[in-house]
Parts: structure tokens; sequence; C-alpha cells
């Protein structure tokens, strides 16, 4: 495969992980604090009715995104696997390496994907369901800082595919 065309399809699988996550995380974001202002004037059967239609709509936005975001995270992390760890004999720290940051990214997504689902995908709705969106929201910023995180450092020690 002429390497234009490899590079080519890493920036494109960049740029759907990129595209995922904003969907993602916009949607939770307007979840949270948008749709509760929106409907505060109605009475609070109305409030579960409007909140119930629109969990039940957002969530094909979330299989959407999760789906997207496993497959091109999955090909990001074969792409950038042999990176990780580098560097240790140099910083004596495994902090100072990707590795550790990479892990947490992947890790406090998963767990944002599973709360995710938990409040879109079930039959009920749960009780304060603004509340677990507020923590979703919150551990899929924390996911993104730690893949912000392993990429400065792996461009930083100079190990990543840029500097190849």
């Amino acid at each position: 495969m002429p390497a234009w065309l490899f590079d080519l399809i890493f920036i494109l699988n960049r740029w759907f992980h990129i595209v995922a996550t904003t969907g993602l995380v916009g949607g939770v974001l307007f979840f949270r604090f948008v749709v509760p202002l929106a409907i505060a004037h109605l009475k609070d059967e109305q409030q579960l009715a409007v909140f119930g239609q629109a969990r039940w709509i957002f969530r094909r936005v979330v299989w959407l995104s999760v789906l997207a975001l496993v497959i091109s995270g999955l090909i990001s992390l074969w792409r950038v696997w042999p990176v990780y760890g580098q560097g240790r004999a140099e910083t004596h720290s495994v902090w100072l390496t990707s590795l550790p940051w990479a892990v947490g990214h992947v890790a406090l997504g998963l767990i944002g994907f599973g709360l995710a689902f938990r409040v879109t995908a079930t039959g009920r709705l749960m009780e304060r369901p603004i509340y677990w969106m507020g923590i979703t929201l919150m551990l899929l910023v924390a996911a993104i800082f730690m893949a912000s995180a392993a990429r400065h450092i792996e461009l930083h020690l100079g190990y990543g595919w840029a500097q190849k």
C-alpha cells in the first residue's frame, strides 16, 4: 500500500474519532444543560414525557458515536501501540510515557459509554437522569484530557508518527 494512502486512512480515522466524540460529548452536554432548562416551565408529567422522548431519540446518537469511537479507537490503538511505553528509560517514570494516559483514556471512555447507554437505552427512565448525564459528561471530558496528555507526551518525547 502506498505511504500516502496509509497516511490518508489514519487521517480519516482520526477525523471520524473526533467527529464521533463531538457528537457524543455535545449531545450529553445538550442533554445535561439545555433540555432541563427548555422544559422547566412544563408540568412534571410533561417534563418526563419530553425528557423520555428526547432520551429515546438521543440513544441513536449514543449508539452511532460509541460504535464509531470503538472502531476508530481500535484502529488508532493498533497504529500507535509500539509507541506506548517508550521513553521510560529516558524519563525514569512510567507516568511520563503515553501508556498510562492512553489506558486512562480508554477506561474513562468505556465507563462514560456505559453510563450513556444506561441513561438512554433502558426501558424505564432511571432516577436522576440529569445527574447521571453530568457524571457522564465529566468522565468523557476527563477521557479527552487523558488522550490529549498521551498525545502530547508521545510528540514531546519524539516517538510520534510525525517524528518518523
